[in-house]
């Protein structure tokens, strides 16, 4: 049945390792947004994304969202986003080999995504206050004054990351 005067949008979150163009394709005709599970590049995201068998996913979500990436056109490519999950053991070290994830050409520039940690027994209220928060903090403003003060635009993690803290505090977005 039909709702007049309006549009009905699906979103859908994935690991993405089993789009393929038939999919990808379904998606894009229909509208989906879809959310994929990516948590850096491989090496980081095959620490926890494998497969019963041992084998890491990352060259199947990637694969998946190069389908997904080919099927949207340029105005909907923006319906296509990361879900990141940033693992133990926390640091500045592991953030700069996640951050490295921008350089790999099939991934555009300015894809959006959310970023949330993997910690057991710990609500995400009480991650906000704990130190791991600080890291990741402490990391993106590095980046971003860096980029700053080299007169470049800052890394994505690093800008998309700091306009969230931003707006939590200001309740509102503050960069367009």
């Amino acid at each position: 049945a039909r709702i007049p005067n309006n549009k009905l949008l699906f979103s859908m979150t994935t690991n993405g390792t089993l789009i393929n163009s038939e999919i990808a394709n379904f998606l894009s005709e229909n509208g989906f947004a879809v959310h994929v599970s990516l948590d850096g590049p491989e090496v980081i995201h095959n620490e926890n994304r494998i497969y019963p068998n041992g084998k890491g996913s990352f060259l199947d979500v990637k694969t998946g969202m190069e389908c997904l990436f080919d099927a949207y056109d340029e105005q909907n490519k923006k319906r296509i986003s990361i879900s990141m999950v940033y693992s133990a053991p926390y640091s500045e070290e592991k953030l700069d080999k996640i951050a490295t994830l921008w350089e790999e050409q099939w991934l555009p520039k300015d894809i959006l995504f959310s970023f949330s940690y993997a910690k057991r027994d710990i609500s995400p209220q009480q991650m906000i206050l704990s130190r791991i928060d600080y890291s990741v903090l402490n990391w993106a403003i590095k980046r971003y004054m860096k980029a700053y003060e080299m007169g470049i635009k800052p890394h994505p993690l690093a800008a998309q990351y700091l306009e969230r803290k931003l707006a939590a505090i200001h309740q509102r977005f503050i960069f367009d």
